[in-house]
């Protein structure tokens, strides 16, 4: 059974020497190491590779502040920006009411409220309104159903 790594395979592959006709200095079908990189060996040649890599990398934060400085290019946000945008848009809305209202008016199809906002003398409430008013007494539920079951009968 091979122990390890033959240290001239890992010479051989790291000097790209290693192939179909290599033959291992120790003995080829003689040496007790195995001739396989273990799994996840990083060679020297690609380690300095890997290092570049990393330090030419950027962190996540500063990825993200690229992003966000590529998709914002508008002016910053400010109280007083915000405030005029506010006014803006209330007066779109009121202007966008106003119109609304007018054309109800022109076609006749305002509601009561509307109406009342428009012109409130329209309506008047007449204070005596409530003392002309009679209002006629509903029989009782008792009575609706005796009259519902059999109209002929009276109870009284």
């Amino acid at each position: 059974m091979r122990t390890g790594v033959c240290k001239y395979f890992l010479e051989a592959v790291e000097k790209k020497q290693y192939g179909w006709f290599w033959v291992c200095p120790n003995g080829s079908k003689e040496c007790h190491y195995r001739h396989a990189l273990p799994p996840g060996y990083v060679l020297k040649s690609q380690m300095k590779a890997l290092l570049e890599e990393e330090a030419q990398k950027i962190t996540i934060e500063e990825e993200i502040e690229n992003q966000r400085a590529k998709v914002s290019t508008c002016t910053p946000m400010t109280t007083d920006l915000f405030m005029q945008w506010k006014m803006k848009k209330v007066e779109e809305r009121e202007a966008g009411l106003a119109a609304q209202r007018a054309e109800r008016a022109k076609n006749d199809r305002m509601s009561g409220r509307e109406l009342f906002l428009l012109d409130a003398s329209l309506f008047v409430d007449d204070a005596e309104a409530y003392d002309k008013y009679q209002r006629e007494e509903e029989p009782d539920v008792e009575q609706k159903v005796v009259r519902c079951l059999c109209p002929t009968i009276r109870i009284s």
